[in-house]
């Protein structure tokens, strides 16, 4: 068992490194089994949203304590305190998904309920999509309430294969759309992945977008971009990358939705508008939304080069590289961020510097 306790009293320390995905899994995995636990992570991802995770855990009768690099674990296992566990997905699904992952084979029914204002809920509808197909049966109550019987065992009917990642897989799509050529293979016909949408995107752009048989295909555009109007709250991912691909479509392109940004591993809102600003893209920022004034053919006269710091972020390191295909003369630096998704990326696309 790969959480067996450490020798003595020691807790078993786990690191979640830079995910927020991982911590938020894992500590509903580790709970689930007594002992003491301390997840550690770095300090940016103890910043974003985690006051949410500990009110969950507290729910399912665990001690919580966090520091600003670490979560401090102790579990029976999993204790519901009351008739119905309260999730607050206002700042990410995740919550939610951590939860439903890990409810296999609880000896009672768990009544769960979410808050109304969700956010990413795409993502958990894959979730949920995925547990019914091991063969979890979940009841929607209403739009935020849910009930899982209890006792329920995983039970595959049928081979499921995993798809790749879209959220990667459009940073190599944007990449070729402005230096060259990818050939996606394994592609899906359809996907609940909420980052699926980009192909449609690009379409709309007027990006050169092929489907072969199991495969996607993009190629260098040979016309102008065309600029686009998107609400971008259900794929938040995708910004980085494609206001990268609108700072050089012919026109302006609004983004909206994008309240979540602050919460991911940068602000990615705030550090693609600094980005901008080094570039000299022309843009209007809002709270929640962005006008772009696309560039078309017209990249930075600048010879020099440009230094950009992705502040940790793997997606702004790839939005970056957007822009130096497209002809300016950016340096990214700290591009081994891109190993917490893609570490073959710059193989794959060229050098940063």
């Amino acid at each position: 068992e790969y959480f067996q306790q450490q020798e003595g009293n020691n807790p078993l320390r786990l690191d979640s490194g830079h995910a927020g995905t991982v911590l938020r899994f894992l500590a509903l995995r580790v709970a689930r089994k007594s002992g003491n636990y301390i997840l550690e992570g770095t300090p940016r991802l103890f910043e974003r949203p985690q006051a949410e995770l500990s009110k969950l855990l507290r729910q399912l009768g665990c001690l919580v304590e966090t520091t600003h690099q670490e979560l401090h674990l102790e579990s029976a296992g999993w204790r519901l305190m009351g008739d119905q566990v309260h999730i607050d997905t206002s700042k990410s699904s995740q919550f939610a998904s951590a939860f439903l992952l890990n409810a296999w084979g609880y000896p009672q029914d768990i009544f769960f309920r979410t808050t109304a204002n969700w956010v990413s809920q795409s993502y958990f509808d894959l979730t949920l999509a995925m547990v019914r197909q091991a063969g979890m049966k979940v009841e929607k109550i209403s739009r935020q309430e849910f009930l899982i019987p209890a006792n329920q065992v995983i039970h595959f009917e049928k081979k499921i294969e995993c798809e790749c990642d879209m959220s990667s897989a459009f940073a190599l799509a944007a990449c070729a759309v402005v230096g060259g050529r990818v050939l996606l293979t394994s592609w899906p016909e359809k996907s609940l992945q909420p980052d699926f949408r980009f192909v449609e995107i690009l379409q709309q752009m007027g990006a050169q977008v092929q489907f072969r048989k199991g495969a996607l295909e993009v190629h260098q555009t040979t016309t102008k971009l065309s600029p686009v109007k998107i609400n971008l709250k259900n794929c938040p991912d995708l910004f980085p990358s494609l206001s990268a691909l609108a700072a050089i479509a012919e026109g302006e392109s609004s983004f909206s939705g994008l309240d979540h940004l602050v919460h991911k591993e940068s602000d990615r809102l705030a550090q693609m508008c600094v980005l901008f600003e080094r570039l000299e893209i022309p843009f209007q920022r809002g709270r929640s939304e962005i006008r772009i004034k696309g560039q078309g053919e017209k990249v930075s006269l600048k010879k020099d080069p440009i230094l950009f710091e992705p502040d940790g972020d793997h997606r702004l390191a790839m939005a970056a590289m957007v822009l130096k295909l497209a002809g300016y003369p950016l340096k990214i630096q700290d591009a081994d961020v891109v190993n917490k998704s893609f570490p073959n990326f710059w193989k794959i696309v060229g050098a940063p510097i």
